[in-house]
């Protein structure tokens, strides 16, 4: 059996699907697993019955599915009941998103220039290896792990942090300020521009 929104998705007809057997809508790449967790699930193993994979569509083409199934009874043998629904789009989104973070990993990790994110506290939560580099750390994990308040632990005048917080709240952004930063190996200091 199956129903109107089967064919939208597939573009198959009734008579084409039914005439048809199910392993062949499964896209190659994940027909095994789909088949032998079909197998398990009739042979009575209580195994997810939620999970992903691509159908070949009628035009040539593929759509992710996230399939729904429980096991029951159909003309006295163990059958199962699948549920299908359309997740495309959201796994475009997903991979997108994947990409767009892959690429501002890249960037910063291997800009020459300091990036980092603090708390309004004083606490690094991410730096790249350049700032790192600029401070004399060795990586990017040991000056965040080093360095547990940047007021006092990087600025040669620690009220010049607050100076640059008062002026990121007023304005939301910063630029061109000044300020002497102390590097790992002792008081030597760095002049900035933000």
């Amino acid at each position: 059996l199956v129903n109107p929104a089967m064919m939208l998705i597939s573009g198959y007809s009734e008579t084409e699907l039914l005439g048809r057997p199910f392993a062949g809508l499964i896209h190659e790449n994940e027909r095994d697993m789909v088949l032998g967790r079909q197998k398990q699930r009739l042979a009575g193993k209580d195994i997810s019955g939620t999970y992903d994979f691509r159908i070949l569509t009628k035009g040539g083409g593929s759509k992710w599915m996230r399939l729904t199934s429980a096991l029951i009874e159909w003309e006295g043998a163990p059958a199962t009941l699948n549920m299908l629904t359309d997740i495309t789009v959201q796994r475009l989104a997903a991979q997108a998103i994947s990409e767009a973070e892959r690429k501002y990993r890249e960037i910063f990790e291997n800009a020459p220039i300091a990036i980092f994110q603090s708390t309004p506290q004083g606490v690094f939560q991410t730096v790249n290896s350049a700032y790192a580099r600029i401070m004399h750390y060795a990586t990017p994990e040991e000056m965040i792990s080093d360095i547990t308040d940047i007021a006092s632990q990087m600025y040669v005048d620690p009220k010049e942090r607050e100076r640059y917080k008062q002026l990121l709240d007023e304005h939301g952004v910063v630029s061109d300020f000044e300020v002497e930063l102390k590097r790992s190996v002792g008081i030597i200091s760095s002049r900035v521009n933000w």
